[in-house]
């Protein structure tokens, strides 16, 4: 199907086989049976192709060719795009540690002389090229018949990436942007946060409320059924390290690997789901999982909500997870029991060495709450609050222990 659009202000030429929703769930497959139009290149500024694949096998596959009098002018492939006139390629950069399994490809070209008249044939190269035939799946193909601006461009592989899942590549720092130019990912601010960006949100031809990242490592899955602003977006991505819990002092088992988000012109009420088995567990029983969201990128324990999970058929999940518009959030996932305490701690100084201040946060429970600092093995102070949070300040370098016992007499303690 051919149609004409308005999109990013420019005339868009536009081929769709599917309309997919996530991560080609929906999509055609592509076989020796498959017909797709050709494109007739015309005197015009040029041509911008952005194609989103995934082939079948680890071989380089050819994904189209524009051709003069059939001979091939230009070849794009999984793997590269080839000039045949200047016997040229560029390759193109895979991440180091893993291939990805949806490509989203851009080919940007300028017109000159040998363009002009020449047509654009889907899956035809050059035969005595060592490049199989295409075989996978083509989730959208989208021509524009004249060179986009840079920020055009990002533009598009903003949509297209959001869409099916896929990350653009971090080696510098790329942002994401909506149809209206607007950063909805900003990727100078969320710089130690490259790892499989992800989003939901809504745009001129963009609808997508659930997303999961085509090369996910940990089955992170967000979805929303609100009806949702325009240019309302929430991404996240993870800084790549570690599935695996670590014991912290002061608070419950965190896992290494951090996340972030930003949401742009709405709240977000959403279900949030992991894999399980993606974890590396410390297997200790009687400890739930929880989702600690923080809205902000700096950890701050008063403004951290902790999301209690569920488990179904190895997935964990809570389907009322809030999220503030407009901020950068970090998030995290912790294992603990599900009545436990969660601190932070600013060390005194030299120059006010009874300026330490310690921040408690309940989860569970039942309040009031009765709360005992003990310093080196003695009460120091004991408070009862309605509040599930509470500061100890004017503290000197030292051990300290806070004790807390709910209203039902369920009690906790965690060493800082």
């Amino acid at each position: 199907m051919e149609m004409r659009i308005c999109f990013l202000n420019v005339l868009l030429i536009m081929s769709i086989n599917v309309v997919g929703q996530i991560n080609f769930n929906v999509t055609d497959s592509i076989d020796e049976h498959t017909i797709f139009p050709d494109y007739e290149v015309k005197n015009q500024s040029g041509i911008s192709i952005f194609t989103v694949s995934k082939s079948v096998g680890d071989k380089e596959q050819v994904l189209y060719s524009i051709n003069k009098n059939s001979t091939p002018i230009e070849v794009v492939t999984t793997n590269r795009t080839v000039n045949k006139n200047k016997h040229c390629f560029i390759n193109f950069q895979e991440k180091e540690d893993k291939i990805e399994p949806v490509k989203l490809i851009c080919f940007v070209k300028e017109m000159d002389s040998l363009m002009i008249g020449a047509k654009l044939e889907w899956f035809k190269g050059n035969e005595k090229a060592p490049v199989d035939k295409f075989v996978g799946q083509m989730g959208e193909r989208l021509i524009f018949d004249r060179v986009l601006s840079g920020i055009e461009k990002r533009q598009v592989e903003s949509y297209l990436a959001i869409k099916y899942g896929i990350t653009l590549d971090q080696q510098l720092p790329t942002s994401y942007y909506n149809s209206n130019g607007e950063k909805i990912w900003n990727a100078n601010a969320l710089e130690s946060y490259k790892n499989e960006i992800t989003g939901i949100g809504r745009d001129s031809l963009l609808n997508q409320l659930k997303s999961k990242n085509s090369a996910s490592t940990d089955g992170l899955t967000i979805s929303t059924n609100e009806n949702l602003n325009k240019n309302a977006y929430l991404i996240w991505a993870n800084d790549g390290k570690e599935m695996q819990f670590e014991q912290r002092k002061g608070n419950p088992k965190t896992l290494k690997r951090h996340y972030a988000a930003q949401l742009s012109n709405q709240d977000f009420n959403t279900k949030v789901e992991f894999q399980k088995s993606d974890f590396q567990d410390l297997n200790i029983e009687n400890e739930s999982y929880f989702l600690a969201v923080c809205d902000t990128l700096k950890s701050d324990i008063f403004r951290t909500h902790f999301y209690k999970f569920s488990e179904k058929d190895g997935i964990l999940f809570n389907d009322k997870v809030d999220w503030k518009s407009n901020t950068y959030t970090s998030f995290n996932i912790v294992k603990a029991p599900d009545f436990f305490i969660a601190t932070s701690y600013e060390k005194p100084t030299c120059s006010n060495p009874e300026g330490g201040v310690l921040k408690i946060k309940i989860v569970g429970g039942s309040s009031p709450f009765k709360i005992s600092l003990v310093e080196d093995g003695k009460i120091k102070e004991i408070q009862t609050t309605k509040a599930d949070f509470y500061l100890f300040d004017q503290l000197k370098q030292g051990n300290y222990t806070i004790k807390v016992a709910d209203n039902n007499g369920k009690s906790c303690e965690i060493g800082r």
